[in-house]
């Protein structure tokens, strides 16, 4: 089969929305919209019962795609060029944004942290993504070599019965220790998940995305349950003041618009395959420690505007600080290879695969 019909640009386009995703759940959050928008109000309640609900599944349906599109890459050799070239970016952003922040709002300079972005946690996702790239072999093995009904049992438990379970256990921690205090342990982050923030949860989806490859689950379910589903999911989250990644209408509403995505029907989209590759660099530049915390509380000014106007503002700001992000991605990209920065990380790859292949010999 071709690659240009094995290409779904419907997760392309997936992946574009959660970024998009992300940039709002920033806006509302550490921007002060949510946490400074008047009770009752229409700005609120859009926030609390749609936006907030649907932003929210950014990370988790980003994570699933990927798991999703490793499986019917699983017969490639692995290789950690991919994980080098993210790791540069990761850290071409990192310096340079801190550099720039140094400059235009007087932070301090502080380039060998970012320098070492996983050793310091400097974004939680790729260091999550990290500890996912070092157990991707042994993900994909196994993917290819569990039988079909094995791999619906398992996706029976990680898909319903897991999420139900943390509907009525909490897994956003809630304060407790549950080793220092055990009388907390039903107040606790049972399975350490960490609200989502962490290598674990990424591990659990990207798992569930492989497993839905491989069997081809809910493809024969119709698009109007899977419709009514996300429509439950993002009602039940509206319910819940606290949204996080591993919240049960969350992690429903997550699976649901990966599924319709999926589906979309889009035969051509050389422009959505462009940004969706460059996308991942909008999560970088949003987030890039100095400038999250500069503009902490900076959009609270919104909440006094009209709720046509504050809810535009919130989407179109998405819109504009992607496609400005991706652009100028873009462009890194264009000077990544005028450097040749995709031979390098070639050579380095095969350097470390040799290494390895030879410490293993001696075990």
């Amino acid at each position: 089969m071709s690659e240009k019909k094995q290409y779904n640009y419907g997760l392309a386009l997936l992946k574009i929305f959660s970024m998009m995703g992300i940039v709002i759940l920033h806006t509302l959050n550490n921007g002060g919209v949510y946490h400074f928008a008047r009770v009752p109000s229409v700005l609120k309640v859009s926030c609390q019962f749609l936006i907030l609900p649907l932003a929210c599944c950014a990370v988790n349906c980003f994570a699933i795609t990927t798991g999703y599109l490793a499986f019917h890459s699983a017969d490639r050799p692995f290789s950690i060029k991919r994980w080098l070239g993210l790791w540069l970016e990761v850290v071409f952003y990192g310096v340079g944004l801190n550099i720039a922040a140094h400059f235009i709002i007087g932070t301090k300079l502080d380039i060998l942290t970012n320098l070492m972005p996983v050793s310091n946690s400097c974004y939680w996702y790729f260091t999550a993504y990290t500890a996912l790239t070092i157990l991707t072999p042994l993900l994909r093995k196994i993917a290819v070599a569990v039988s079909e009904q094995t791999a619906k049992k398992m996706l029976v438990v990680m898909v319903v019965l897991l999420p139900l379970y943390t509907f009525f256990v909490p897994t956003n921690g809630q304060d407790a220790d549950i080793i220092t205090d055990p009388t907390k342990g039903q107040d606790a982050d049972i399975f350490t998940f960490v609200e989502g923030y962490n290598a674990i949860w990424l591990i659990y989806l990207y798992i569930c995305g492989i497993l839905i490859a491989k069997t081809g689950a809910f493809d024969k379910v119709k698009s109007m349950w899977i419709v009514l589903a996300a429509v439950l999911g993002i009602v039940l989250s509206g319910t819940n003041d606290d949204f996080y990644y591993t919240y049960m209408p969350v992690i429903l509403t997550s699976f649901a618009l990966f599924l319709l995505f999926k589906r979309l029907p889009i035969k051509g989209g050389k422009g959505i395959k462009l940004l969706s590759d460059h996308s991942f660099a909008v999560y970088l530049v949003n987030t890039q420690r100095d400038w999250f915390k500069w503009y902490y509380n900076k959009f609270k000014f919104i909440v006094d505007r009209s709720p046509l106007f504050s809810v535009s503002f919130i989407l179109g700001y998405a819109v504009v600080f992607f496609m400005a992000a991706a652009l100028f991605d873009i462009l890194r990209g264009l000077l990544f290879r005028v450097l040749r920065i995709d031979t390098l990380c070639a050579k380095v790859s095969d350097l470390a695969k040799k290494a390895v292949t030879k410490a293993a010999s001696f075990i």
